[in-house]
């Protein structure tokens, strides 16, 4: 898949970085299409009873933070965004491109879930997200969409600061380049 692997003629391949403008831009694409899903959500008239299957993803990843087991936790969070998807109706049938487009998101995602007080807060946004679309709220699931993802971007510069070989901020090559190229 694209952008997961960088081959450098006689080097050999590499796992590429994590893109930090790529992942912005997944982002923003989750944003704009949660807010659509989490709607179709609403106006398919998704029964209480149909988001048993979000809880039980919950369930699964509160039973590994007990553990102290935070391997799953990124699988764990994709799983729960696919079932969004699959609640939507026909949204799932975007998942799949969302999902190759959102490779650095998911790659962050594991790397951000190592740490246990993200991977908490993560669980409490998924937890109210369920929660506030369990109560047919959906003004205020797509707030807590959206302060999630929100919450993932503010864990970018940390990350970076953290593991700087784990990625490359195309954000500065851009402006480098605009500097270089001005007289």
């Amino acid at each position: 898949r694209k952008s997961l692997v960088d081959i450098i003629p006689q080097k050999g391949a590499f796992v590429s970085k994590i893109d930090t403008r790529r992942l912005e831009q997944t982002l923003w694409i989750y944003n704009q299409l949660g807010t659509a899903m989490i709607k179709n959500i609403f106006i398919r008239n998704v029964k209480g009873s149909q988001f048993d299957v979000l809880y039980l993803v919950l369930k699964e990843m509160e039973d590994h933070l007990s553990q102290g087991d935070l391997s799953q936790s990124a699988r764990l969070i994709m799983d729960y965004y696919k079932l969004l998807y699959e609640l939507g109706g026909k949204m799932d049938y975007i998942w799949e491109s969302v999902q190759i487009a959102g490779m650095d998101l998911q790659r962050f995602l594991y790397l951000s879930a190592k740490d246990i007080t993200a991977t908490k807060e993560f669980l409490s946004d998924l937890t109210d997200l369920s929660d506030a679309m369990a109560g047919r709220d959906t003004d205020r699931a797509c707030s807590i969409y959206h302060h999630h993802l929100s919450k993932i971007f503010l864990l970018l510069p940390a990350m970076m600061e953290e593991n700087p070989h784990y990625f490359t901020d195309q954000r500065s090559k851009d402006s480098d380049e605009l500097s270089d190229s001005t007289p």
